[in-house]
């Protein structure tokens, strides 16, 4: 499987990213659906990640436009896709949203409905039912994303969570929690607080630390 490729030039002005993740990828007849819908699409070009538990060749014929990977960076690619079909995870919306692209949801599991339905409800993806979604129903999915609200309030979406100033304003708030609050958090328990990510200090001890330690 070759590195993760632009779209050729003057060939498609849209990318499309399709992953499910790394613990339910065993999705070899939705992938295929999800090639005959996208695979032909004018204007489209599409990154399909697979895992581990399908091969390429489970997919039947893959047009030009369909780039297959076991694996992609899908936080970098994300930055330069117009549209993410995830199964909703809490690492795929955040980073959807973070980078502002319209999403199809196709929940599998666990939280993923749940954060499948906020997506909706925050008026950034659409939402899909994997085992049953046809060709035509992928597609108009495609459709309604790429259209100008949702597209309008991604952008809007991601603005807001910039601002809101992530990891950096989160250690902020925990500091002063501590401080506020002295040894005691969170109906008088003792804090256990301890965050030694790489650049930040531990906010209980102010001791500095290269490696995030367990909680």
């Amino acid at each position: 499987m070759s590195a993760v490729r632009s779209p050729e030039s003057g060939k498609a002005d849209k990318v499309l990213l399709i992953s499910l993740g790394s613990a339910f990828t065993d999705q070899a007849d939705f992938y295929r659906r999800c090639v005959k819908a996208y695979g032909d699409l004018d204007g489209w070009h599409v990154v399909l990640q697979i895992g581990k538990h399908v091969d390429e060749a489970e997919l039947g014929p893959v047009p030009a436009s369909v780039e297959v990977h076991r694996w992609v960076p899908q936080f970098h690619i994300l930055h330069q896709a117009d549209a993410f079909l995830t199964h909703a995870g809490m690492g795929g919306s955040s980073e959807g949203m973070f980078t502002g692209t319209p999403m199809i949801a196709a929940p599998q599991a666990a939280d993923q409905f749940e954060n499948a339905d906020a997506l909706v409800s925050a008026g950034v993806a659409v939402r899909v039912d994997s085992s049953t979604a046809t060709v035509a129903e992928l597609r108009d999915a495609l459709a309604r994303i790429d259209a100008e609200p949702v597209r309008h309030r991604s952008a809007e979406l991601a603005a807001e969570l910039r601002v809101a100033g992530g990891v950096d304003a989160a250690v902020r708030v925990l500091q002063e929690v501590v401080l506020d609050d002295g040894s005691q958090l969170l109906q008088g328990r003792p804090a256990v607080i301890r965050l030694r990510a790489p650049g930040y200090t531990d906010v209980v001890t102010g001791r500095s630390g290269s490696a995030p330690t367990p909680m």
